[in-house]
């Protein structure tokens, strides 16, 4: 795992003068390397042209290319504006009408466009010889290559709390790549090691479910056998609203929060293995297209969100693992939200817990009555659709839910909760409180309730 650590510079005007003129010719040699790489050209055909044409040492001139490279590969049928896009359509904007505006966002762009400089360290060299951490009697400075035989020495004050990770790296000669950007005129770097930890804490004990949704994230205890032990839900109404600064910023905290219970119940760590994409009108169903259900799915930061997860456990030692949340809130609603009076979400992330522990989970004999007494509605063509499966793994859950789904049978649930109440005994949350869920899932409720045993409907 890599880790990144940012830390200020203090850079006098003289540096500030050799370091913009490097800045200027690296930003420039990106954008010909990016050019050239579109028009077919190779490394071989690029290195020694960019270091003759940019005055740049080998090294620069390495990551020039192999930044250009990244962003052919992560953009392959887009053409790259550097410095941004939609801030070079406002500077066009603000040219003739506003020129205040103007200069200001000119200063933005132009810092965003060719104020950088970044160099990849190399382990047969003991480090990043154009960008080198130096340590002297206690003082820190980063010595930069300007030109051939020409170095600059920049002083900082290391204030994060993962820089002795950093400094330990520098000790024993690792590898390390650092990005030197200049931002509302001040000057900082970024240095990014190969961080490797193992994990203090495992999945001995338990395990840690967590199910994460765009209003919440459900976070529930599970011991070894599989039992419940304890649940937490964390509030994340304004991942939905924030802007983007503060939506990351949220996000870590969020992160943090989540490990640092997981590290208090000393259990491991089980998430979604998501892979969804975004709503729009043709791939989602009926009611996920109206607007304000499609901002919320597109809003929702869950990529971001699982790797700040996976970054602070990581760091804090604790185990995390990823499965499959294939039907887990359907499993969670069937089988656990009424004996242990949880909601959909917590249920859900009980549910993950079980399966990240290898537990498999099996039909119950409500759930076979009740979908015995609706099995005969279903006509020739249907029961072909079910029985038509091939998934081995928990083949009844997707089976019972496909049967339930076809027959129409997600209307009967409350019918189906009721049941479960009688035979799990009345120590769980009302019915009621379950309807929001079917409500926003556009469900329709029956006239009348109905009751059913172990047995069949009576």
């Amino acid at each position: 795992m890599k880790i990144t650590v940012v830390e200020r510079l203090e850079i006098n005007k003289n540096q500030a003068e050799l370091l913009d003129d490097l800045m200027r010719r690296y930003c420039s040699c990106v954008r010909y390397a990016y050019n050239r790489l579109k028009e077919g050209k190779t490394r071989n055909d690029l290195k020694q042209k960019l270091q003759s044409i940019f005055k740049l040492n080998s090294r620069y001139a390495d990551t020039a290319i192999r930044e250009a490279k990244e962003l052919i590969e992560r953009h392959p049928d887009k053409e790259i504006v550097f410095g941004g896009r939609s801030l070079l359509i406002r500077l066009t904007k603000y040219a003739r009408t506003n020129r205040k505006k103007y200069h200001e966002l000119k200063r933005i762009w132009e810092e965003k466009r060719k104020g950088r400089v970044r160099c990849i360290g190399e382990r047969e060299k003991k480090g990043n010889l154009n960008l080198r951490i130096l340590i002297e009697k206690d003082r820190y400075f980063l010595r930069i290559n300007v030109a051939n035989r020409q170095w600059i020495k920049a002083e900082f004050t290391p204030r994060h709390r993962y820089w002795h990770l950093i400094e330990e790296a520098a000790k024993r000669g690792d590898p390390y790549s650092v990005l030197v950007r200049r931002k509302d005129g001040r000057y900082e770097m970024h240095i990014t090691v190969d961080y490797k930890k193992e994990p203090s804490i495992g999945f001995e004990e338990g395990a840690i479910g967590v199910d994460l949704n765009p209003d919440c994230i459900a976070l529930t205890e599970c011991s070894r056998d599989g039992n419940l032990l304890d649940k937490k839900v964390i509030k994340t109404p304004s991942l939905l609203y924030e802007r983007k600064n503060k939506r990351k910023y949220l996000i870590f905290q969020y992160a943090k929060e989540l490990v640092e219970w997981a590290k208090s119940k000393r259990k491991g760590i089980i998430i979604e293995r998501l892979n969804l994409r975004s709503a729009t009108k043709d791939n989602t169903v009926k009611f996920f297209r109206r607007r304000r259900i499609r901002r919320i799915f597109n809003n929702f930061c869950r990529s971001t969100l699982i790797r700040a997860i996976n970054s602070r456990a990581y760091k804090e030692g604790v185990e995390v693992r990823a499965v499959n949340p294939a039907y887990t809130t359907q499993i969670g609603l069937l089988k656990y939200a009424v004996i242990y009076n949880l909601n959909p979400h917590l249920a859900a992330a009980f549910v993950i817990a079980r399966r990240g522990l290898g537990y498999k989970e099996r039909i119950t004999k409500p759930l076979k009555a009740f979908i015995a007494c609706y099995a005969g509605e279903l006509d020739d063509d249907r029961r072909k659709d079910i029985s038509s499966s091939t998934c081995r793994e928990e083949r009844w859950v997707k089976t019972a839910w496909r049967v339930m789904e076809v027959a129409g049978l997600k209307a009967r649930l409350p019918e189906l909760m009721l049941a479960l109440r009688r035979e799990y005994g009345r120590r769980w949350v009302e019915v009621p409180r379950l309807l929001p869920l079917y409500l926003w899932q556009g469900c329709k409720f029956p006239c009348g309730w109905g009751r059913f045993t172990s047995a069949g409907k009576v």
